[in-house]
């Protein structure tokens, strides 16, 4: 008898600990009507991997909507109600949880909201919030952005936008780094929102727990990178790989033995600036395609969308895909696109983050000198 009296006390206990509705993400958003709403998501572990974001259609009736996760593992997911585009909801959590999302539809079509159901939400929901008039700034910017033709009003509004951004927003980020070490939303904003000299700072603060915990595959992903950039410079070798053609042959840089310099192009059919960057590529590879190579390392798309983006954009240098992150990460890869100017013995000439004409200077500066 005691003991059962002891396993019901248990059972008793237990269910104060767990939610009264069945698992999953359950919503009620004011004003939002009958509408489709767009679920990606991510898993968090496979987060900066080549796997393409998933996506999910639910509907909400009178404003209220309710989606139940598919995986044990932990995951980001964007909610956007077509209605409210480009708005969204951002929630974690996993098919065991029971997540909460109240609000309504405010001015602009800005989704106010909370999210509740567990420490991670709560705290990034907190976050979101005592940012609000930030961000609705952020947003109508961007829209003066997308209107105005001018050149020079448009770097003004980037340059507004830009110092809201990382003086505000960012801010408050740091701050809840600095006061909340051993949070694993810490973990999240380290792993997300930081490069380089910055992420090494505030990965520095975290505690062991949150290196660890539920966001260590970010976290190791940025550090590794961050690990990388330090040895990936001028003058030093640059890193061997092997990977696919489109034919699924085999490739290495030991198979370029003839050109003087070899171009690496790390880009992707996601990146507007890579593709933008095609045409005058091809003006410079028929202009040297007798003292130089290029190699375009195409990264993080699925083999459709890659083999899709060759067909459209016909690039007439040699191309191969990554499989998984581990050449752009060993080259220090964060921005697309990225050249690498590799001489003969594949030494590093020069390195070129985003697409500018400062690459195509210094082929023309490297190729005059070799004539």
């Amino acid at each position: 008898m005691r003991k059962l009296q002891f396993f019901i006390v248990l059972a008793l206990i237990g269910s104060l600990f767990s939610c009264n509705q069945k698992a999953g993400i359950k919503g009620e958003i004011r004003g939002l009507g009958n509408d489709t709403i767009l679920v990606r998501y991510k898993n968090i572990d496979k987060f900066y991997a080549n796997d393409k974001i998933q996506i999910d259609t639910i509907y909400s009736k009178n404003g209220k909507f309710e989606y139940v996760p598919k995986d044990d593992k932990l995951s980001i997911f964007f909610l956007t109600p077509q209605k409210l585009r480009p708005h969204h909801i951002t929630v974690f959590g996993d098919k065991g949880e029971c997540i909460n999302i109240k609000g309504k539809v405010g001015e602009h079509n800005i989704i106010e909201h909370t999210v509740t159901g567990s420490e991670l939400n709560e705290n990034h929901s907190k976050i979101t919030n005592s940012l609000r008039k930030e961000n609705k700034e952020v947003f109508l910017l961007n829209e003066k952005i997308k209107s105005t033709t001018d050149k020079h009003a448009r770097r003004l509004l980037y340059k507004k936008r830009n110092k809201i951004f990382n003086e505000k927003i960012r801010g408050k980020q740091i701050e809840y780094i600095k006061a909340n070490p051993n949070s694993q939303y810490a973990g999240f904003l380290t792993g997300r929102y930081f490069y380089l000299d910055k992420f090494e700072k505030y990965y520095a603060l975290l505690t062991p727990a949150v290196k660890n915990g539920e966001f260590a595959s970010m976290l190791n992903y940025k550090k590794a990178i961050c690990e990388a950039q330090r040895r990936i410079v001028v003058g030093k070798q640059a890193p061997k790989f092997k990977l696919k053609t489109i034919k699924g042959k085999d490739f290495t840089l030991d198979a370029i033995t003839n050109k003087k310099y070899i171009v690496l192009d790390f880009w992707g059919s996601w990146c507007g600036a890579c593709v933008r960057g095609f045409p005058k590529m091809k003006e410079y590879y028929q202009k040297y395609k007798d003292q130089i190579e290029i190699v375009g390392i195409d990264c993080k798309d699925t083999q459709e969308k890659w083999e899709k983006a060759l067909k459209e954009y016909q690039p007439t240098w040699i191309q191969v895909k990554e499989n998984g992150e581990k050449t752009s990460v060993e080259y220090g890869v964060l921005g697309y696109p990225t050249k690498f100017i590799l001489d003969k013995n594949h030494k590093i000439v020069a390195i070129f983050k985003g697409e500018g004409k400062g690459f195509y200077e210094k082929l023309d500066e490297l190729l005059k000198e070799t004539k």
